[in-house]
């Protein structure tokens, strides 16, 4: 992690209204205003693939939980976990 629980409360002590960590992915409604996650846009990205990070077709993640257990353990497999 790129941060811990004294980064978030200096950030708070300083009375800044928010941060963000460098930590991947999307922030849920009510969360933490002080660990705010990121997404990579880069200036290679087409309209379509904004689109689909922004929606999390992109998200390899997101995609290996929908997936049936078998494909899970497969993909585990072959990325060593």
């Amino acid at each position: 992690m790129d941060y811990d629980g004294r980064a978030v409360r200096e950030a708070r002590r300083a009375r800044l209204c928010r941060a963000v960590t460098a930590r991947y992915g999307w922030n849920a409604l009510g969360g933490d205003m002080f660990e705010l996650r990121r997404m990579g846009i880069e200036s290679s990205d087409t309209l379509f693939t904004l689109r689909a990070k922004l929606n999390g077709a992109l998200d390899l993640l997101a995609i290996a939980k929908r997936a049936p257990a078998a494909v899970r353990r497969v993909l585990n497999r072959a990325l060593g976990a």
